[in-house]
């Protein structure tokens, strides 16, 4: 009876062994979780302003980890935002919309309700499509995204000729990606943070609209070409680590992994390894041999964010329709944290916009919004999709200026503003209104509905399916190892005899 005990335990300890080595692999085992975690603390101890460094994105990364933060970082950032918008009587920018872009998509990943921040109903200032493409590219990138990120509806501007709608965002995006693929900033060249940036903006329409597919496509076989033979990107100039984060949200974005993906993988590094080989504890630099860089480092996070988000099958980081099962709610003076409704407030108190309404003309094309393993997909009920004028004429957000701001420096003294005003000059002296004109008064044709996602990511620490699942896996491989001690025993038995 000894020798038969032995021979069941010594299976049941190796399925065991085996069991525990599985459950640390679900989730915990992929690559760079020391860093990330290192890099969320840091982050988390600072105090976020309203602004592209130290502010949205650091907001975004932080509320769509998987990590415990603080609900008081949350609720001073949203204090910060209310106090800003009284201060400057809800004008953030009279020449930059993605500075409306931006917070848009901080308070959407926290909860908030973007159409009343202390009376400002902040999509309205989307609205006017002269004004978000003022910018250049960046400005209809960013503005797509905001407005995907909620399946916002988009508020109807007093002017129709001037009203921005989903499909003349599409359209002015995909005419300007260039004759060789991609798209930049200024130039003929491509440039990866801008190309990566418009492929994001245009995957939730990947599998709904042909010229989109197309275009995205190209963009990615346009960054494939732009990668150096250590597999790194170069913005203006510069190998930064930036660029390599943009990527990955873009291939996060069409449910690609950036960590597999075979195209991108050079010398056996992936692009994961690549942004991994620029950390320099508690954060990221922004060039090889640098030192931190608070900019590189909340890129570098989000972009690890929207990696682990891809492989623990969640939304992707900006398909933020899960963070409204479970509303934030902190107990904020002034601003509205509950869960927008259908009929959008109108805009009071602001001196650049009148009263806005919700757009009655939005229900002409019911459009249900479905969401695939990090992924957008759109299936419109009739079949139909828009038809986008494609010239043939191919040709920032913040971030697709890194090198520029950067200036290979940690430290720069190019202006935000400067950058900005380069790209508004740019755009009026090449685009000279000749893609858009026919569509700027197109009805939206997207009212979407929200899909039901299970989880939420303000303060989920850990995944409770792959604990469930894993403890079925024990289970099941403790069954099998007492079925195959018994065989063991049997066969001993018959040789014994």
């Amino acid at each position: 009876m000894q020798r038969k005990s032995k021979f069941l335990v010594l299976p049941i300890v190796v399925a065991i062994f085996l069991s525990i080595i599985s459950v640390g692999s679900v989730s915990t085992s992929l690559k760079g979780r020391e860093e990330y975690n290192a890099t969320g603390k840091y982050l988390a101890n600072q105090s976020p302003i309203v602004g592209s460094i130290g502010g949205e994105w650091e907001v975004i990364g932080l509320a769509r980890s998987d990590l415990n933060i603080d609900k008081s970082y949350f609720e001073k950032y949203q204090n910060n935002v209310v106090n800003t918008l009284v201060e400057k009587n809800g004008v953030l920018s009279t020449a930059k919309y993605t500075e409306y872009s931006r917070v848009i998509l901080s308070l959407t990943s926290i909860g908030s309700d973007v159409t009343n921040v202390s009376s400002y109903n902040l999509l309205s200032y989307l609205s006017d499509f002269n004004k978000v493409k003022r910018q250049g590219i960046n400005g209809p990138i960013w503005a797509l995204i905001a407005l995907d990120s909620n399946n916002y509806e988009i508020p109807t501007n007093e002017n129709p000729s001037n009203q921005t709608t989903r499909e003349n965002l599409i359209e002015y995006i995909i005419s300007k990606e260039l004759s060789n693929g991609g798209w930049a900033l200024i130039g003929n060249t491509p440039d990866p943070d801008i190309t990566a940036m418009a492929v994001t903006s245009l995957a939730k329409y990947y599998n709904s609209n042909e010229e989109v597919k197309k275009s995205v496509d190209r963009g990615i076989t346009a960054l494939t070409k732009m990668q150096n033979s250590s597999g790194e990107f170069s913005s203006f100039g510069t190998v930064n680590s930036e660029s390599t984060s943009q990527v990955i949200v873009a291939l996060c974005s069409l449910g690609i992994n950036p960590d597999t993906d075979k195209r991108f993988i050079k010398n056996g590094k992936s692009l994961v390894d690549i942004l991994l080989s620029y950390y320099v504890g508690n954060g990221f630099s922004h060039t090889k041999g640098s030192n931190y860089n608070q900019m590189a480092t909340e890129q570098c996070f989000y972009g690890l964010v929207a990696y682990y988000r891809l492989c623990n099958n969640k939304n992707f980081l900006y398909n933020m329709t899960d963070v409204y099962e479970k509303p934030y709610d902190p107990t904020v003076t002034e601003a509205t944290t509950t869960k927008p409704v259908e009929s959008k407030p109108t805009v009071t108190n602001s001196t650049t916009h009148k009263n806005t309404t919700t757009n009655p003309t939005n229900t002409t094309n019911k459009t249900e919004i479905v969401y695939t393993t990090g992924s957008y997909n759109s299936t419109t009920e009739n079949k139909t999709t828009p038809t986008y004028n494609n010239t043939n004429n191919y040709q920032p957000n913040d971030n697709s200026v890194n090198s520029v701001v950067n200036n290979n420096t940690d430290n720069s003294s190019v202006s935000e503003e400067t950058v900005a005003e380069t790209t508004s000059n740019t755009e009026s002296t090449t685009v000279s209104n000749t893609t858009t004109s026919t569509t700027e008064s197109t009805t939206v044709t997207n009212n979407s509905t929200k899909e039901n996602k299970k989880s939420n990511v303000i303060t989920k620490s850990k995944d409770y399916k792959d604990v469930f699942i894993n403890l079925i896996m024990i289970f099941v491989i403790g069954i099998l190892a007492v079925v195959l001690g018994t065989l063991i025993m049997m066969i001993k038995k018959k040789r014994d005899k």
